[in-house]
């Protein structure tokens, strides 16, 4: 992965052996990151090239703090940030298409189309304040 994209508290996942694990970033360096493992204690170093993105699932954007429109079955809030996310299907894969949502005029902004899990974390950090909570999945 490339590391200029990638942030503290990012998640990406790492395949060995003994399968793909789920990490969440808690360290830059140049040459490697060190991460925690979900479900495993302590921390690990990777290099850039063992680490690789999380597609984004309707089960993230859950873990996220993200809730489900009553009414379609696509379409997530968080009313705290006003950000609305739509989920699309791509081929294999699934895009989000990130709105800021005006809820005093009823108006959606488009900001972005994410593949990634870490993609989606970085957009919110930088088009919202106080939401360092989101930046993580929940029991991580």
């Amino acid at each position: 992965m490339n590391p200029q994209y990638l942030r503290i508290g990012n998640i990406v996942s790492h395949t060995n052996s003994n399968g793909t694990f789920l990490c969440k970033i808690t360290e830059k360096r140049p040459r490697y990151v060190k991460v925690v493992i979900k479900g495993r204690s302590g921390e690990y170093r990777l290099r850039y090239d063992q680490i690789k993105p999380v597609k984004i699932t309707e089960e993230y954007i859950k873990q996220m703090g993200f809730r489900l429109f009553k009414k379609e079955d696509n379409k997530f809030y968080d009313e705290k940030m006003e950000v609305q996310l739509v989920l699309n299907p791509i081929n294999d894969s699934k895009m989000v298409d990130v709105y800021e949502y005006d809820d005093v005029c009823g108006h959606e902004y488009y900001l972005t189309s994410c593949y990634f899990v870490h993609d989606l974390q970085n957009t919110l950090f930088d088009n919202f304040k106080d939401i360092e909570y989101y930046l993580t999945l929940e029991n991580f």
